[in-house]
Parts: C-alpha cells; sequence; structure tokens
C-alpha cells in the first residue's frame, strides 16, 4: 500500500494518483472530459474520493490545503491510526 510506504512524509495527492494510474493505465482510457484533459480530472477524482471521502472521513490521514477553491492542492501524510489498523507485510516464499 501505498500510503503505508511513503505516507511518513507529508506528499502532494497527485503523487498517489500518479502511481496509481501508472499501475493500472487503461483506467484512463474511455471517454474524454468535456473540460481539462484525462489524467488532471483521473487525479482530482482519485484524490477525493480516496483521501477526502475515505480516509480523512474515517482519520486515517492528515491533511492540508494550500490554495484558493479552483487550485486547491492537497497533501497528506497518514495519521497514527492508520498504522494501528493497517500492516503492510510481504509474504514468505518457500
Amino acid at each position: 500500500m501505498l500510503l503505508h510506504k511513503y505516507g511518513k512524509k507529508w506528499k502532494r495527492e497527485n503523487f498517489y494518483a500518479g502511481k496509481y494510474f501508472n499501475a493500472f493505465p487503461d483506467l484512463l482510457e474511455g471517454p474524454q472530459p468535456r473540460y481539462g484533459n484525462v489524467v488532471d480530472v483521473s487525479n482530482r477524482c482519485y484524490s477525493y474520493r480516496v483521501f477526502t471521502v475515505f480516509m480523512d472521513y474515517f482519520g486515517l490521514i492528515k491533511m492540508r490545503a494550500e490554495g484558493n477553491f479552483w487550485d486547491k492542492k492537497l497533501w497528506v501524510s497518514k495519521s497514527p491510526l492508520f498504522d494501528k489498523l493497517v500492516k503492510v507485510e510481504a509474504p514468505e516464499y518457500h
């Protein structure tokens, strides 16, 4: 999980969205948005749904915003609760 690996330091939300869509590029295919480009719109959608609607609501992250409504930049780091609820381990191979 990306937040487990990188979440100790404040990172922009588009850092995580970029890694997500790099892993799943097919999700960027489909109809073009009426405004902007598909990467920017998809990044905003990912950020809103994952960080604002889910993780912030449940206290799994700390979030801070910079800028105005239309040009808002969000910074994210994991909260202490995240590490209490989420544990990521690599499987052992024999």
